[in-house]
């Protein structure tokens, strides 16, 4: 177990060799003083102190369903859009001594994090604008509500169809139907008289001696 916590180990630093070759600034964008310690760098390339780093808001982790959901992103937009997005991969729930390797995280992988900072911005890149993100959410909200109307008047409708079957059904298995005619008329052409049933429009016809 030893020796699979060690090679994952590995593999999670080899996949995030490509961003050791940054260099760390020398001042914290927050507070403008040294930045000595920090975590957010370490993990996300995100120059802030660990004086200033803010776990609640800006710099919480934010697992990928979320950020899809909360910002209208993809796979796509999180794992191959360059810039490349700087992930977390947390230890295996089900096995503390088990690290995910970074470069085998697959794209609906729940141990994936980011910090809800720079997922902000990956936003922004597509969407262009605050207002821009909000109209395409409203625009979608609106979207998901017509379907969901359309999909509620459909069941309606095959309800009441089936409602109707069912009632025909029930018809057919009571006694006979007994006609009630209205007014009696005379075709001089034909000399006959006609009765129509008032209910089920039965024109009875006849001839009068």
């Amino acid at each position: 177990m030893w020796n699979n916590s060690f090679r994952c180990e590995n593999s999670c630093l080899g996949a995030d060799a490509k961003f050791a070759s940054q260099e760390i600034p020398d001042n914290c964008i927050k507070c403008n003083k040294p930045m000595f310690d920090s975590w957010l760098w370490e993990r996300y390339n995100h120059p802030v102190c660990d004086g200033c780093r803010d776990d609640l808001g800006e710099h919480k982790l934010i697992p990928r369903t979320e950020a899809k959901a909360n910002y209208l992103l993809k796979d796509c937009d999180l794992d191959i859009r360059e810039p490349p997005l700087r992930f977390w991969a947390k230890k295996n729930p089900h096995n503390p001594r088990y690290v995910t390797p970074l470069r085998f995280v697959s794209f609906a992988s729940e141990p994936w994090q980011a910090i809800d900072i720079q997922v902000v911005a990956r936003m922004l890149e597509i969407y262009g604008s605050w207002e821009e993100f909000e109209a395409e959410k409203k625009l979608r909200s609106t979207q998901k509500e017509v379907r969901a109307e359309r999909n509620f008047e459909k069941k309606v409708k095959e309800m009441r169809q089936h409602i109707r079957g069912l009632s025909g059904v029930k018809i057919r298995q009571d006694k006979a139907h007994e006609h009630i005619y209205g007014e009696e008329e005379y075709n001089e052409d034909k000399d006959e008289y006609s009765k129509k049933c008032i209910e089920c429009d039965y024109v009875l016809t006849y001839e009068k001696m």
